[in-house]
């Protein structure tokens, strides 16, 4: 800090009596010049850190904070105004006290909105969709949290199956839909005896499956032919099941004349639908429409999986007529709809 100097006029004066004395009575200009230039020197010092100057000793001009410094042969006496000094510190606390506030204030408020971004981002749980069982007695409550990584990441579901208000699982899935929000469109749920499959479901993954268990397991090892039986009636309309045997993970099972494979999962994955839709594509070509038929084959994991393409030539009566080989196409199709919902 450098404190404004002030230079009384009695001081002036002295100093020009000092001055006038040494250069003309003394007759030795260049020492009054030397002296007033340190003079002038040490007392323009006094403006920085005065107080490391010391105290007279004489009473009361010690009481009275006057201090004194030597400059040459000469003592300069001075004094500190303290109410300028005080003055001075206690504006200074204030900003300070002003600016840490301030600066307090907007640390507070950089803060909260990080934390409300954070929350929006991160931690907001919105609600989606609840699913109930056909009895009523068990949910499942889809929510998401967050909003999708960006750019273009996964969204977060996050899933509670509940029995009733007993939570029976909760849990959490990454869903990649090409950065879309977690929606309805991204589950199906299926209510079996024993649990609940879930399957999730984005334009940038495979379908994914979670089985929940409404006792909590783990592990399934199958239905009973009874509980099959009422599974092939529900979801099929399979009323006549002539043959249900194992086979390792698998069911060999014969309904409404159709064969078809099973897995033992809770989601009894079937192969029945590509079944019927071959059994009745092989009714109709070539007996019926006169066309050679052929079938390219894939197999997934599950008897689901199962996919049968028909290669359907144009050959046979009328095969230059494009005509005659659309309405058997279209009469076919009507068919395998009669046997088999188009959904399916």
């Amino acid at each position: 800090m450098y404190l404004k100097l002030n230079l009384p006029d009695k001081a002036e004066e002295q100093i020009r009596e000092i001055a006038w004395h040494i250069a003309v009575e003394l007759r030795n200009p260049d020492a009054a010049e030397n002296l007033m230039d340190s003079l002038g020197k040490e007392i323009g010092k006094l403006g920085r850190n005065p107080e490391k100057n010391f105290l007279v000793n004489e009473e009361p001009w010690r009481s009275e904070e006057i201090r004194w410094k030597k400059v040459q042969h000469y003592l300069v006496y001075f004094w500190v105004d303290g109410f300028y000094i005080d003055e001075i510190m206690m504006m200074l606390k204030k900003i300070m006290k002003v600016l840490g506030c301030v600066i307090l204030i907007l640390a507070a408020i950089v803060l909260v909105l990080c934390l409300v971004f954070k929350y929006e981002m991160s931690w907001r749980i919105t609600n989606i969709g609840e699913e109930k069982s056909p009895d009523g007695r068990y949910s499942a409550l889809f929510q998401t949290v967050g909003e999708a990584d960006w750019p273009f990441g996964a969204s977060h579901a996050k899933v509670t199956v509940k029995d009733e208000d007993r939570v029976v699982k909760s849990f959490r899935q990454d869903i990649f839909d090409d950065g879309g929000q977690f929606r309805p469109a991204n589950y199906a749920v299926e209510w079996m005896k024993y649990g609940v499959i879930i399957t999730f479901m984005g334009s940038e993954q495979p379908d994914r499956e979670v089985e929940v268990f409404y006792d909590g397991r783990d592990s399934f090892v199958g239905y009973s032919d009874e509980e099959i039986e009422d599974i092939l009636k529900s979801r099929d309309n399979i009323y006549n099941v002539e043959k249900i045997s194992k086979d390792k993970d698998e069911y060999a099972i014969r309904g409404d004349g159709i064969d078809f494979r099973a897995d033992t999962s809770l989601a009894f994955h079937d192969s029945y639908p590509q079944e019927v839709f071959k059994a009745v594509t092989d009714e109709l070509f070539p007996e019926r429409f006169m066309r050679s038929l052929d079938w390219d084959i894939k197999k997934g994991v599950y008897p689901s999986n199962l996919v049968y393409t028909p290669i359907i030539s144009m050959n046979g009566p009328g095969s230059q007529d494009l005509n005659s080989y659309c309405d058997d196409i279209c009469e076919w199709l009507d068919c395998c709809f009669e046997r088999l919902p188009y959904g399916k």
